[in-house]
């Protein structure tokens, strides 16, 4: 999943503008420790995504809708899942990992 957004693709898309052929290893793909995940929806998914994103060095940020539930150890901050509280943690993720379900 993560491979295939972490290979730099807005790279790849403005050398297409560009009318030239780039190659990924133009470019290196970066880190992935110290950038932020965000994780909509902390359930069964949600909770093994953000063990995963954390132990890359991730900062961990998800919603759910019960937070009166604890935090998960690897997990930063744990918000709830309306509206605006999305709206106001979305500028802050670098990634975001939509882990919920109907």
């Amino acid at each position: 999943m993560w491979a295939r957004f972490s290979r730099q693709l807005p790279f790849l898309l403005d050398a297409q503008r560009e009318e030239r052929w780039a190659s990924r290893s133009e470019f290196p793909a970066g880190e992935l420790a110290g950038q932020t995940m965000l994780v909509v929806g902390l359930g069964g998914a949600g909770l093994e995504t953000a063990r995963r994103a954390s132990a890359f060095g991730m900062n961990v940020v998800a919603t759910r809708r019960d937070t009166s539930a604890p935090k998960p150890e690897f997990v930063d901050a744990v918000h709830g899942s309306d509206r605006e509280t999305l709206r106001g943690l979305l500028p802050a993720a670098d990634w975001i990992a939509v882990c919920c379900g109907t």
